[in-house]
């Protein structure tokens, strides 16, 4: 026990030591000397410009149509589409393609997002859509973005303007 004590004293004082000569080689050391002879200081160089500020996105149409508002949402997630659209809602104006209007589950305006994709609104106050048929168009507010399907993308809670 006694060998050990004294092989960790003996090895931390040659460290200790060897640090001790290394910083009095530093002091050791002449100053540098300030003869006239000496090349002057380098003149400091001008900092780079500050770049730009990246160009706005452009600004979002304020009514979308069906092909729009499906070619804006494919293939984005929910964080992608909070970003595009930080309200989560839309404006949005189509022609109707199809009526859906199960008598036990929802009223649904269906829409041609061409290409065989389909932008379809949830209804839940049919008295607003009272009359409407196939053909016509109609302008839905405030339509509540979810995630699209491979073919499909439902707007949900929308009023009728």
């Amino acid at each position: 026990m006694q060998f050990r004590t004294l092989a960790t004293l003996t090895v931390c004082s040659l460290a200790l030591s060897a640090a001790a000569c290394k910083k009095s080689k530093k002091d050791d050391a002449p100053a540098p000397s300030k003869s006239p002879t000496a090349a002057p200081a380098p003149a400091p160089t001008a900092a780079p410009a500050p770049t730009p500020p990246p160009a706005p996105a452009p600004a979002a149409p304020a009514e979308y149509t069906a092909e729009q508002i499906f070619k804006a949402n494919v293939g984005l997630g929910r964080m992608e589409q909070a970003d595009k659209f930080p309200t989560g809602e839309v404006d949005f104006t189509g022609a109707i393609a199809k009526i859906n209007d199960d008598p036990v589950g929802e009223y649904v305006l269906e829409f041609d997002a061409g290409g065989g994709n389909v932008v379809a609104t949830p209804i839940l106050g049919r008295d607003a859509f009272k009359g409407v048929k196939v053909g016509d168009t109609v302008h839905l507010v405030k339509c509540g973005l979810t995630v699209p399907e491979a073919t499909k993308l439902t707007l949900a809670n929308c009023n009728r303007k």
